[in-house]
């Protein structure tokens, strides 16, 4: 039985098997290294990309300047990261401990933690679509657009992580 903290990584996959132990060897773990490797290396691009999708998602708009934006937003990255604001602010007051914590803390964890397991997932389960994966995220990534953008147009309605934030504190 699985538990929910760990990830299953397909090792019977034909494209996640980087070598097979030859049966003439007397080390029979020769090749599960190997395999473990590509484990790793989905854990470590799936914690690396939430990592950076986290700083684009949270913290990016409370940036001046990013070359020639001005106040660069991620809106899909930011509403994301900023529902935990906006549902705790309809069960009690926006500016209660409470809420605060489950916005800026919990909320953001749980999404870190969901999206690493999810994208090692498929990334384990897919791994012939492994570079398509990867391009997905870095376009997602860069889906960023000009603050005066989003504040001149109803995209400002969107509930963004920082735009809860500036309005909070």
């Amino acid at each position: 039985m699985q538990s929910w903290l760990t990830v299953a990584c397909d090792l019977g996959h034909p494209q996640n098997q980087l070598a097979t132990p030859n049966p003439d060897e007397t080390d029979l773990h020769f090749g599960v290294r190997e395999r473990k490797d590509v484990c790793m290396t989905n854990y470590l691009f799936s914690g690396s990309f939430v990592l950076v999708s986290a700083f684009v998602g949270m913290l990016l708009a409370m940036v001046s300047t990013f070359g020639p934006i001005q106040r660069p937003t991620n809106i899909l990255l930011g509403f994301v990261y900023g529902l935990g604001w906006f549902v705790g602010g309809f069960i009690a007051d926006v500016r209660s401990p409470n809420v605060e914590a489950f916005g800026s803390v919990i909320w953001p964890l749980l999404v870190i933690l969901m999206v690493t397991y999810f994208l090692q997932r498929q990334l384990s389960k897919f791994p012939e679509q492994r570079f398509a994966i990867f391009v997905g995220c870095i376009f997602l990534l860069l889906l960023i657009v000009p603050g005066h953008w989003v504040a001149t147009t109803p995209l400002k309605y969107i509930p963004t992580y920082s735009s809860i934030l500036l309005a909070v504190y």
